[in-house]
């Protein structure tokens, strides 16, 4: 039996994901697969790591070792051949912190931020709420899956005077995994029109069997184009999202002052909790044979909606998983309003977000978290068919 075969009752734990149904969903009982977050337990050393910090019995302020930061350095450099000195990295409680950072600090008020559609739903909240222009790029399901039209990429960065641009690598909803022929693509734009590239890789380390993960960063580089800050996390890769540590990635110094500069502003965001410290360094040091067993499982949860789909809902299109362990599934030809999908996925007994949830409004579409024991994700799926068979 694998470890994450096991389901653990998260209810009464103060979770966000079991505990704050009743906040979105009508029925108690279904089963959430919206919020991303696993339901695996993390690896043995990152708990041992939290309980010894624990067993201190003080939780006073925290500060990394000096030793810290290489911590990260190494992580970068082993698993994505990535090179950097410890000045090159700054710290932050969250990614979307350091996002809304990057975007105040580098941009002015009524600045447009091109950002491809389907989104993270934060990208749009960030830029409306700095008061940038948001413009969206829609890319659409091809032949050959997802694809960016290039041509109205650089239109639009033309003629909307685009000063930033959001990259989400992977994609966030579609589970698109970019390759290094579409980030060079990307990057020779930005460097024609002088566009900072903002990229939210904290999904980068979710890859699936058969693909790979660039950062655009290093393209970047080779290009001679360094107005490029990459924002990165443990959480998502280890499930510790809850302790909240984000970090941010650029070998530009003034990019790197421009941040430090806003964090100073805002109050000093990047003050650690007491057990995160030693949670992530347990993680990157001996954390991969657990990473592998999860990225395994999570490919064979991805199979299983696969196979229903195909067999049962032909009409339906799943989009290919490369990373992330979110589901992007389009549902369109149901010819129903968003607002019945989620009562049906509700009265079913799935949580699940959908359409507008992610800055588009044509269409019908649901993404799911599969980051859960087989078990879960067998019950989910049953109450996913019941929804889409009423």
């Amino acid at each position: 039996m694998n470890s994450l075969d096991t389901v653990i009752d998260r209810k009464n734990t103060y979770s966000i994901k079991w505990d704050g149904i009743g906040l979105d969903y009508k029925n108690l009982d279904l089963t959430p697969m919206s919020i991303a977050d696993m339901d695996f337990k993390v690896p043995q050393e990152v708990i041992d790591a939290v309980v010894a910090q624990a067993k201190v019995g003080i939780y006073g302020y925290a500060m990394p070792a000096e030793s810290y930061t290489s911590v990260f350095t190494g992580w970068l450099k082993e698993r994505n051949d990535w090179q950097l000195q410890e000045d090159n990295i700054g710290f932050v409680i969250r990614v979307v912190d350091a996002i809304s950072m990057a975007i105040r600090s580098m941009s002015n008020e009524g600045d447009a931020v091109i950002v491809f559609t389907p989104l993270y739903g934060f990208f749009e909240s960030a830029v409306v709420g700095a008061r940038r222009k948001l413009v969206a790029n829609r890319i659409n399901y091809t032949d050959h899956g997802y694809e960016v039209d290039f041509d109205e990429f650089e239109r639009q960065i033309e003629s909307e005077h685009v000063r930033m641009f959001i990259l989400c690598n992977p994609h966030n909803p579609t589970g698109r995994v970019w390759t290094r022929e579409e980030l060079t693509r990307m990057v020779e734009i930005c460097k024609a029109h002088d566009v900072i590239i903002i990229s939210d890789d904290i999904h980068s380390d979710l890859i699936m069997p058969g693909y790979h993960y660039t950062p655009i960063a290093k393209i970047a580089k080779e290009m001679d184009f360094d107005k490029v800050i990459t924002m990165k996390s443990a959480s998502k890769t280890f499930n510790v999202a809850g302790l909240q540590l984000g970090y941010y990635i650029s070998e530009n110094p003034d990019i790197m002052k421009h941040m430090q500069d806003e964090k100073d502003y805002t109050t000093y965001p990047d003050l650690p909790n007491n057990f995160v410290i030693a949670a992530i360094t347990a993680a990157y040091k001996h954390g991969v044979p657990w990473l592998e067993n999860v990225l395994q499982y999570i490919e064979g949860n991805y199979q299983m909606q696969k196979k229903l789909i195909e067999e049962k809902f032909p009409k339906a299109h799943l989009a290919e998983l490369q990373g992330t362990y979110l589901t992007w599934l389009d549902v369109s030809y149901l010819g129903i309003d968003e607002k019945t999908l989620m009562d049906r996925l509700d009265k079913c007994g799935v949580g699940a977000e959908t359409t507008s949830s992610f800055g588009i409004k044509d269409g019908l579409y649901i993404r799911m978290n599969i980051a859960c024991p087989k078990a879960t994700m067998q019950t989910g799926l049953d109450a996913l068919e019941k929804a889409l068979s009423m």
